[in-house]
């Protein structure tokens, strides 16, 4: 079964261009995929960054779709306001 990690960030809020980009997301994303990288014991470490619809839904197939069981999934969301 293995232990596998998907790491996704969305500092860009596209249905809004005036709204600026949030820059600690890609920070924060890389600063936890080096964590679970290095200490995580984990067989897969995966992290993206803004992806469009169509991308987003492809890598959440791929990365489900291999794995019949998912024993723990955390979400962790960071926004303005």
């Amino acid at each position: 079964m293995g232990r596998h990690a998907l790491l996704l960030g969305a500092a860009t809020f596209h249905a809004d261009p005036t709204l600026a980009a949030l820059p600690a997301v890609r920070h924060d994303v890389g600063q936890l995929k080096a964590l679970l990288d290095d200490v995580g014991a984990f067989d897969s470490v995966d992290a993206y960054v803004d992806l469009g619809r169509e991308r987003l839904t492809a890598v959440l197939e791929d990365f489900f779709g291999v794995r019949r069981w998912v024993i723990s999934l955390c979400c962790i969301t960071r926004g303005t306001g």
